[in-house]
């Protein structure tokens, strides 16, 4: 779901990307393929929060495209809410001691 006159191809998404927007998930994050124009030469991320129905179809989605501040890329992934519950989850799944 685009601005009227806008697509895909005109921010860069590639394929792959797209699919993966439009699986139902409510909360995803991405990376841009291609450098921020402004600011600074880095690849913007992408945050898509998405509605969804009763049948699993994504209704409604909320993107947002831009470039973290520097302190974002510099703090622990586990004080991070939403991504330390996913690093745990992968840590757990692995097997490994995540204290070893």
């Amino acid at each position: 779901m685009l601005r009227p006159g806008l697509s895909h191809e005109d921010l860069h998404i590639e394929d792959y990307a797209v699919k993966y927007l439009q699986e139902p998930v409510l909360l995803s994050f991405a990376k841009a393929a291609h450098p921020s124009r402004v600011h600074r030469p880095a690849y913007p991320d992408y945050v898509s929060i998405r509605q969804i129905d009763a049948s699993g179809k994504v209704i409604k989605e909320c993107r947002f495209m831009g470039l973290y501040t520097s302190s974002v890329y510099g703090e622990s992934v586990r004080q991070i809410p939403y991504i330390r519950r996913k690093v745990a989850e992968v840590e757990r799944r692995s097997g490994f001691d995540a204290k070893a």
